[in-house]
């Protein structure tokens, strides 16, 4: 009895993790470049529950581990110059004091010193350091190629840095902002199937019907488990009545 109660608590804890889950998916559906978070019970237990929540492991218990997805989301036209998009494996490379992230968010802008940086006034890395923008060019003229390579007319402005880690992708942590980090024992190389659009950014990869598939999913299943728990623990209450009669 005492093992079918902890058993329920651990799934208790599991749906709500799930839950935050969904709902942080959900409310990054609109943000470029966003990488949804998935529960490994959801990808092994949620199809099959969506059509019975009623069902559970037979000793209660569900527990979750909490997966990346990397898939390729939707390339969405900006036509804005300094919005850059990843097909294919790779992420773009922002400098910070704790050292580099890593991001599919490619919407750019120019600080007014010239250097190349995200939305947060990070440095973007080129293949050679930093990406400076000389002032006499103008954001409207510069156009970036397929393998990251910046310029205006003739004039070579530096190469974007887009490294791929491989099977290690799944070692990288979120840190906010849309970044990851990477532990510091991983490799990462040059992507080398990775094509640059500019004037497009690369939309979430949120599914918003199976987001919302899930949300009820596990609505369902708290209320059922809770129900299924608070029973038990009547039952095992009026068991130690009984003993200490």
């Amino acid at each position: 009895m005492a093992d079918s109660i902890e058993g329920l608590s651990t799934s208790i804890q599991a749906l709500t993790q799930e839950y935050e889950t969904v709902a942080q998916n959900l409310a990054n559906m609109s943000t470029a470049g966003y990488k949804r978070t998935l529960n490994s019970f959801s990808r092994e237990l949620l199809s099959r529950l969506s059509e019975n929540p009623d069902t559970m492991p037979e000793d209660g218990a569900i527990t979750a581990i909490s997966t990346r997805d990397f898939t390729q989301g939707q390339l969405v036209k900006t036509d804005r110059s300094l919005d850059m998009a990843i097909q294919g494996k790779g992420f773009f490379v922002v400098e910070t004091p704790e050292g580099p992230l890593y991001t599919r968010n490619g919407a750019f802008q120019i600080q007014r010193d010239g250097r190349l940086v995200d939305l947060n006034g990070r440095n973007v890395e080129g293949a050679d350091g930093p990406i400076v923008i000389p002032t006499t060019i103008s954001e409207q003229s510069i156009t970036v190629s397929a393998d990251g390579s910046l310029r205006s007319g003739t004039t070579a402005l530096g190469r974007l840095r887009i490294v791929d880690f491989g099977a290690e992708e799944s070692r990288l942590t979120a840190k906010g902002f849309n970044c990851f980090s990477a532990p510091a024992d991983a490799v990462s190389t040059p992507a080398t199937n990775a094509a640059i659009h500019q004037g497009y950014q690369e939309a979430s990869n949120v599914r918003s019907v199976e987001e919302m598939v899930n949300l009820m999913v596990v609505s369902r299943m708290y209320e059922t488990t809770m129900s299924v728990l608070r029973k038990r623990q009547e039952y095992a209450r009026a068991i130690m009545t009984v003993a200490n009669g």
